[in-house]
């Protein structure tokens, strides 16, 4: 399923700069359109929803800010990036207030850019992914609340080191604590168990396991040894296999049979009622 984007703004420029910047394909994103003034967008949306619209915040007629209003009322999921060319602290306020995720600047500048539509693509993955889940009748929370609660630089380092070294089969407090951090393997124990609220070990389960069914859920035909590999378990898919069935109640391939029915269901029944 790709992540659909719409750019609206009344420079031609602007817009076909927007369209080339982004190698769209591949981040698994689709450009469906571009419009030049609010009418144009709304009336395209009817035929074309999208999840992201990148909005300048003047445009004639009806401003920026007021089509971001206007589409909300209809369609409450979309995201906003806001764009201007004007560096005006009232329209960073009044974009912030309309709950857009980013307000970027013209000239655009291409790594800005990529990061606030990769950051809009990011959550509506998670989010697709925590419905997913909540369609399948699992109550694994998709994020670890705890996590929120990390203060000290050391554990945030902890926890930026598990999302970079996720693959790595020799991924351990241990490994952390003689390869990468030089401290202590108990004293980093003790501080991330009481940030976090969780042993290391618990937690680094649950991010393998959780990126495992996001790996399903976006690729539904990749190799249970590609998954292993990608989520720490090296040539070993059988143990893999054992971790994700004491994880879920289910194995690897009663979950991805479950998806395909729900995914079914879905595209047959687009009342959003699963299937017994």
């Amino acid at each position: 399923m790709s992540y659909k984007v719409m750019i609206v703004d009344d420079e031609a420029i602007v817009r076909e700069s927007i369209a080339r910047q982004i190698d769209w394909e591949h981040y698994q994103m689709e450009l469906t359109g571009t419009a030049e003034n609010a009418a144009e967008a709304l009336a395209m949306l009817k035929e074309h929803p999208v999840d992201l619209m990148l909005v300048d915040i003047r445009l004639p007629m009806i401003d920026g800010l007021e089509l971001v209003r206007q589409v909300r009322r209809t369609y409450p999921s979309i995201q906003f990036i806001m764009i201007s060319g004007y560096a005006d602290f009232e329209y960073a306020r009044e974009a912030m207030r309309s709950h857009a995720l980013d307000y970027l600047l013209k000239p655009l500048n291409p790594v800005s850019l990529l990061t606030a539509i990769r950051k809009a693509q990011e959550m509506w993955e998670q989010n697709q992914f925590a419905q997913s889940l909540l369609d399948l009748g699992m109550n694994i929370p998709s994020e670890m609340p705890e996590q929120r609660s990390a203060s000290s630089p050391t554990v945030i380092q902890i926890l930026a080191i598990v999302d970079e070294e996720i693959a790595n089969p020799e991924l351990s407090l241990k490994w952390i604590s003689s390869q990468r951090m030089y401290l202590n393997e108990t004293y980093l124990s003790k501080l991330f168990q009481r940030e976090i609220g969780e042993k290391f070990s618990s937690y680094l389960m649950h991010q393998r396991m959780m990126l495992a069914m996001r790996l399903m859920l976006r690729s539904p035909q990749m190799q249970i040894q590609e998954i292993a590999e990608q989520t720490g378990f090296g040539e070993n898919p059988q143990y893999f296999s054992s971790v994700f069935h004491r994880f879920t109640n289910m194995t690897p391939s009663e979950f991805r049979k479950k998806l395909t029915r729900l995914n079914a269901g879905t595209r047959d029944n687009p009342s959003g009622s699963v299937p017994d």
